[in-house]
């Protein structure tokens, strides 16, 4: 069965304001709005790169989801640029400071090993984010601790350890917001829990090595 992989989707935010909600992704983050609002349904559609669209609707009283809404996947060389172009457009880039979870942003940007990402609100509450990752030509040497930093959750990468060699597994529908099955977390080495799951090896052969995992 072809299931929805060949499929487009779109991301769904809600607003407060349709039009407030509707200036800022067309004239701070530059989308072209793509299906215009009627004064009924007060929702409009919003193109992003490779095909990729943003649906807002006006639900006022409805609260802003205290997770991340919606991530930009952005060229590692571009990165910087667009940090400078948003926050001339008016863009102010959130900071956090979480050592549980290995997150500290400087000037509104953290970085996971060479990967750069960034948090901002739009109009509306909403959370939205940057994510970069550099390129590498060579694997990374990774620690239980480091690889920690990678569990797939708030639109950062998702790495799995597995006799060794540290997977990655972002975007896979198998690992939805860095979890599995609804009983394995990314972030983690998973060889002691999944080596009686006789096709998870099977599995991760899908996936890019990125590493290997050493000590604590």
């Amino acid at each position: 069965m072809a299931g929805l992989g060949d499929i487009p989707v779109a991301g769904v935010l809600r607003a407060e304001d349709y039009q407030r909600a509707r200036k800022f992704y067309t004239e701070v983050l530059g989308l072209k709005e793509v299906r215009a609002s009627s004064a009924f349904t007060r929702e409009g559609t919003f193109a992003a790169g490779a095909g990729t669209m943003v649906r807002v609707y006006e639900r006022p009283g409805l609260p802003a989801p205290a997770n991340t809404a919606l991530g930009f996947g952005v060229p590692a060389e571009k990165f910087d640029g667009l940090i400078v172009e948003l926050r001339a457009n008016g863009v102010v880039f959130e900071d956090y400071d979480m050592p549980e979870i290995g997150l500290k942003t400087v000037d509104g940007v953290a970085e996971f090993d060479g990967n750069k990402v960034a948090w901002f609100k739009d109009s509306e509450g909403n959370i939205l984010n940057l994510g970069a990752m550099q390129a590498s030509t060579k694997e990374q040497a990774f620690t239980k601790e480091s690889l920690a930093r990678f569990d797939g959750r708030d639109g950062r990468p998702a790495y799995v350890a597995y006799q060794g060699k540290v997977y990655d597994v972002t975007g896979s529908t198998l690992w939805d917001d860095g979890g599995h099955q609804g009983e394995h977390r990314a972030g983690a080495d998973l060889t002691a829990e999944m080596d009686d799951a006789p096709h998870f090896p099977d599995e991760l052969d899908a996936f890019p090595v990125v590493g290997s995992l050493g000590g604590s």
